[in-house]
């Protein structure tokens, strides 16, 4: 499943912790995998 961010680009796990653009995300365990979560500049949808 991809992920989006609220501006439609894709949330990819090679930024996931630099992104310029973004801001520095944030990211929480759920079922056992590293999903993206809610973030400081906006957010990256399910």
């Amino acid at each position: 499943v991809k992920k989006y961010y609220n501006d439609g680009s894709i949330c990819l796990e090679q930024n996931f912790f630099d992104d310029k653009l973004h801001g520095t995300k944030k990211k929480h365990e759920k079922d056992g995998n590293v999903h993206i979560s809610n973030y400081d500049k906006g957010k990256c949808l399910d």
